[in-house]
C-alpha cells in the first residue's frame, strides 16, 4: 500500500468511527465533529516542543480531541507583565515584569514559580475532569504543555530533581493517581524524542510526602490556608535532597500556600533551591 493510500484509508476510518462514535466534549459533554486537518495540526504541535502553545489558536488545536470548538474559547495564557518571583500575572497589561506587593512584603520559600494558563472557568472545568472525573487521557496534552513551559523557563542543567506535590495516602487511595506525577512521568521519553538531555534529572514522586490529610482549602482565606497546610509535609530521605535544585510540579497555583509549605520543608532539609511549575494560576493577590 502506498503512503498516500494509507493516509486516505486512515481518514476514511476516522470519519466512519466519528460517525458512529463521535467525540464527546469533556466540558459540555456534547458530541462534536473533528475535521481531519485538526488531527494533523494537533500531531504537528506534539512534534514541536518549541511550539508557542500560549497562542490561543495553537492551544485549541492541541485540545481538539478533548474539547469542542465552543468550549476551547476562554483560554488565556499567563504572559508578561508578571511577578518574576511568584509568577502571578498582573491584571494591568501595561509595563514590564516587577515584584508584586505580596512578594515585596512576604518571604517565599521557593525561588520562582511559573504557570501556563490563567485559572479561569474553562481551565477549572478541564482540571476538574482530569482529577475528579477520571479523564486521565488529559495526561497527554497536560504533560506536553508543562514540558513546553519547562524548557521555556528552565535549562535542564539547572534542575536536579523534579518532584510532584504529593497527595495524602487516603486521598491517593480514593483517587487512584497523583495528577501531578502523571503529568511528568513520561518526560524522559518526550525529552529524548526532541533530543533534550534529561538523563541527569531525577523524577521522584516520594522525595516529599504528605503526612496529614488536610481539609479542603476551597473557600479558605490565605491565612486559613497557611494554617491548614502547616507541617503537613515531610521529607522522606533528607540525604537525597541536600544541595539539590528541585522543581515542584502541581496542577494549580491559587494562593501559593501549598507549594510554599512544600518549598519550606525542602529548604529546611538542605535543598539548594526550589522552583515551582503548574498548569494554571489564579490572577489574584496572594
Amino acid at each position: 500500500m502506498k503512503f498516500t493510500d494509507a493516509i486516505l484509508l486512515n481518514r476514511v476510518i476516522k470519519s466512519v468511527r466519528e460517525g458512529v462514535f463521535p467525540p464527546i466534549c469533556l466540558k459540555c459533554r456534547k458530541s462534536y465533529r473533528i475535521p481531519n486537518e485538526r488531527y494533523e495540526e494537533a500531531r504537528a504541535l506534539y512534534a514541536n516542543p518549541n511550539a508557542n502553545l500560549r497562542d490561543p489558536i495553537r492551544f485549541r488545536r492541541l485540545m481538539t480531541a478533548y474539547l469542542c470548538s465552543q468550549c476551547q474559547s476562554g483560554f488565556y495564557a499567563v504572559e508578561s507583565p508578571l511577578c518574576p518571583r511568584c509568577g502571578i500575572m498582573f491584571k494591568s497589561r501595561e509595563g514590564s515584569d516587577h515584584l508584586c506587593g505580596k512578594c515585596l512584603k512576604s518571604a517565599r520559600h521557593f525561588r520562582k514559580a511559573r504557570a501556563f494558563a490563567v485559572y479561569n472557568e474553562m481551565f477549572k472545568d478541564l482540571i476538574y475532569c482530569y482529577k475528579y472525573r477520571n479523564k486521565i487521557q488529559l495526561e497527554k496534552p497536560f504533560s506536553f504543555i508543562l514540558f513546553s513551559i519547562f524548557i521555556r523557563y528552565w535549562d535542564a542543567r539547572d534542575i536536579d530533581i523534579i518532584a510532584p506535590v504529593p497527595l495524602h495516602w487516603r486521598r491517593m487511595y480514593q483517587r487512584g493517581f497523583n495528577q501531578a506525577f502523571l503529568m511528568v512521568r513520561k518526560w524522559r521519553t518526550v525529552a529524548k524524542t526532541f533530543q533534550i538531555d534529561l538523563t541527569s534529572v531525577l523524577i521522584e514522586r516520594e522525595i516529599i510526602v504528605r503526612t496529614q490529610q488536610t481539609a479542603s482549602q476551597v473557600g479558605m482565606s490565605v491565612k486559613d490556608r497557611q494554617a491548614n497546610i502547616k507541617n503537613a509535609f515531610a521529607v522522606k530521605t533528607p540525604e537525597k535532597i541536600k544541595g539539590k535544585r528541585i522543581l515542584l510540579i502541581d496542577d494549580v497555583l491559587t494562593t501559593g500556600s501549598t507549594v510554599n509549605e512544600c518549598a519550606r520543608i525542602l529548604m529546611n532539609n538542605g535543598a539548594r533551591y526550589v522552583d515551582v511549575l503548574t498548569l494554571a494560576q489564579a490572577i489574584k493577590s496572594f
